[in-house]
């Protein structure tokens, strides 16, 4: 069970909060929200193959929006994972958000282009992923991730359908104190499927291709506790992405381009409060910027409200226990 609080849950700009009537991007009550997160999640560990561990892995978790329930979600997620040896894990699986609502935007393309709709879309991502030992440096692994997602949105805006392809490398190091370090790279290629496609309805929004790709760092560190009592581990990690969009038509082959800058860092404690029983309390800022050339001069317009910043808070509680019921 999360109890969370996320100060700009519609990551909205300064200069929406400042100057514009924030009700019609979706905003019933307040900026902010408390979130309550329920999760269930079952590992059962089949004797498939001698000698070797096997998990099948089924989840689900609902984000309740106290302060705005159409910004509520449920993420499923069901996997199989088979250790192959030590450090060593061959994994895949599926995960499905069935609906997930941003905000409320003008739909260009209708009727009623001034107009206000709930832009909500689908996600649906199969994932696989192998780890491996690095013989020549003792206690560090490598893990190759890769991962295709649907994302799909409601009839106003078709015209930002993507199928997203992700690879994703990870370098792992465990100290001989046990605290463990990570640094990856991962690259997303994001194909707007609307673009000039037969399926879809011509339009002014759908001969731009919104395609994209995205090329992201992240490091983590995570100290793991054992002088300080109820305290297990505490770590931070920092995420650097950059979205570049692909270059809009030129003119007079001058080159334009569009980009996205966001960060992240998250700080957390795991507590041990009882045999069982855990606490993990951490805190999340996130922030955007960007950069946009037309014509080959570079600008930073704040009508394209795409800035932001975001402050998130959360407790989590779990509660932990094994059974052979299925034997």
């Amino acid at each position: 069970m999360g109890f969370g609080y996320d100060n700009n849950f519609l990551r909205l700009s300064d200069k929406e909060i400042r100057e514009d009537d924030v009700t019609e991007y979706g905003i019933s009550s307040t900026l902010d929200s408390p979130i309550l997160k329920p999760t269930v999640k079952l590992i059962y560990s089949p004797a498939i193959i001698d000698g070797k561990t096997t998990n099948i892995i089924t989840s689900i978790s609902y984000s309740h929006f106290i302060q705005a329930a159409h910004k509520s979600y449920h993420i499923s997620n069901v996997s199989i994972e088979m250790k192959l040896r030590s450090y060593s894990w061959f994994k895949f699986g599926i995960r499905d958000i069935p609906r997930y609502y941003l905000r409320n935007y003008h739909d260009r393309d209708g009727p009623e282009p001034l107009e206000y709709f709930e832009c909500t879309f689908s996600s649906q991502k199969y994932f696989a992923s192998y780890s491996m030992p690095i013989k020549s440096v003792p206690r560090t692994w490598m893990k190759i991730y890769s991962d295709f997602t649907k994302e799909y949105f409601n009839t106003h805006f078709t015209d930002f359908d993507f199928d997203k392809y992700m690879i994703k490398i990870d370098m792992n190091h465990r100290l001989k104190s046990k605290h463990r370090m990570k640094l990856s790279y991962s690259h997303v290629n994001a194909d707007n499927i609307a673009h000039d496609s037969e399926d879809y309805l011509y339009s002014v929004e759908t001969a731009f291709d919104k395609s994209y790709y995205i090329d992201k760092i992240r490091g983590e560190f995570v100290y793991s506790h054992n002088k300080l009592k109820n305290i297990n581990q505490m770590g931070i990690s920092i995420n650097f992405e950059k979205r570049e969009y692909h270059e809009i038509p030129p003119f007079d082959d001058v080159p334009n381009w569009r980009r996205y800058y966001d960060g992240q860092i998250k700080l957390w404690i795991d507590h041990n409060l009882l045999d069982g029983v855990g606490i993990r309390t951490w805190y999340q800022y996130r922030w955007r910027s960007f950069d946009i050339s037309f014509y080959g001069e570079h600008q930073a317009y704040d009508d394209f409200v795409k800035s932001y910043n975001k402050h998130e808070l959360w407790i989590e509680l779990s509660f932990e226990f094994i059974t052979d019921i299925l034997y």
